[in-house]
């Protein structure tokens, strides 16, 4: 399609004489990161008792002028 076209798939992009873009190396990387992905979800689900618990929440309490002798 035109280059300006709302239809026009990019198959490559150069900009200053590089490819910063390409089609085919695209797909590669997507499958690299779909393979690399399940394999990092694995490994969290083998061994539960390896992961740790979600942190605790440490936000500064909120005083008040009401509060100023209460720490809770």
């Amino acid at each position: 399609d035109h280059p300006l076209s709302v239809y026009a798939q990019p198959q490559q992009t150069f900009v200053d004489g590089r490819r910063l873009f390409d089609i085919d190396r695209d797909l590669e990387l997507r499958d690299e990161i779909r393979v690399e992905r399940a394999r990092l979800i694995q490994k969290m689900t083998d061994d539960p008792a390896q992961s740790k618990p979600p942190p605790k929440d440490r936000r500064a309490p909120h005083y008040h002028c009401d509060t100023v002798n209460d720490e809770n």
